[in-house]
């Protein structure tokens, strides 16, 4: 089962295990708005897998390329 966090758990959790870590919830928050690393969104929150990113942050992980829609940036036609 994924160790799902809020921004605020996942940088508690990392830096109980290593107490002088400079990552930060604004680098979290980039990486994620970049696509680097996966959320869920629910509501307003953001939630982050805790595994996903400490295999990130060990160079374990690669993100996954969003596929791209095809109807994107076309005039559709209205019905109605």
């Amino acid at each position: 089962m994924a160790r799902m966090r809020i921004d605020k758990e996942v940088i508690a959790e990392l830096t109980a295990k290593d107490p002088s870590t400079r990552f930060t919830r604004h680098a979290l928050r980039t990486l994620a708005i970049n696509g680097e690393i996966p959320f869920v969104r629910v509501g307003t929150r953001r939630l982050y897998d805790l595994d996903l990113v400490e295999k990130y942050l060990a160079g374990e992980y690669v993100a996954q390329p969003i596929k791209e829609s095809t109807s994107h940036g076309k005039i559709r036609r209205l019905h109605g």
